[in-house]
């Protein structure tokens, strides 16, 4: 009994720390990126990727890299709005079978979200 409460209270805290940590910063502008993934089987079931390198250069020149946080998400607030970005999610470097994905878009002055998803 005392095993089975122990090993229930731990995937508890393990569930709300989980949940404590993927709670992004509301996004206000710049350049977000969020990478996830997901089963070919069910490709709308996602799961946030953590620590997914990514860079962005903007046809200004002005370019920022970071890593993904917890909830598979980097904010880039100061990022310059109104012009082009090509931005990278380098995923090879946490799941090796994700294949890094580039995206380019313009980005307009309230910002912009560029999404990666590896399917497995």
């Amino acid at each position: 009994m005392t095993k089975r409460f122990c090993f229930a209270i731990v995937i508890l805290l393990n569930i709300g720390l989980e949940l404590a940590c993927c709670s992004p910063e509301p996004f206000t502008g710049g350049v977000e990126v969020t990478t996830s993934e997901a089963l070919l089987e069910n490709p709308t079931a996602i799961t946030p990727v953590p620590s997914v390198p990514d860079t962005g250069t903007a046809s200004d020149g002005d370019h920022f890299a970071d890593y993904t946080d917890a909830c598979g998400v980097a904010q880039h607030p100061f990022a310059h709005t109104g012009v082009n970005w090509t931005v990278v999610a380098s995923f090879s470097v946490v799941i090796e079978a994700c294949p890094d994905g580039l995206k380019t878009g313009a980005v307009s002055a309230g910002g912009a979200t560029f999404e990666f998803t590896c399917l497995l």
